[in-house]
């Protein structure tokens, strides 16, 4: 993986409002994944979202070149606060990076 964030938005392929800290009911948050691949396409990676430790979506995308972005999307209701993290799964389950952040009142 070259690049992870979390961002409010993804316009033109590239994270928009990125941060580490949101309020709560900010609406939807954007896990921004750019990954660079080893071996020959297609793969797929997985965006795992956790409240607490307590996960909250598990979304699989489709990696379909060597140099590829894309990103998942999570709805953050305004009693969520506290801290989050998405962890970023390789197509074998093998962790490449967790992001966190926290929502705040």
């Amino acid at each position: 993986m070259e690049e992870g964030s979390i961002c409010r938005q993804v316009l033109d392929r590239k994270p928009v409002d990125v941060g580490n800290s949101f309020k709560a009911g900010v609406g939807k948050l954007y896990c921004f994944t750019r990954i660079a691949l080893l071996k020959p396409p297609p793969t797929e990676i997985t965006h795992v979202w956790y409240f607490g430790r307590t996960e909250r979506a598990r979304i699989t995308l489709t990696i379909k070149s060597y140099h590829w972005r894309t990103y998942s999307s999570k709805t953050i209701l305004p009693n969520e606060v506290g801290d989050w993290y998405v962890e970023v799964l390789g197509p074998e389950g093998e962790a490449l990076s967790i992001m966190e952040f926290r929502t705040t009142r």
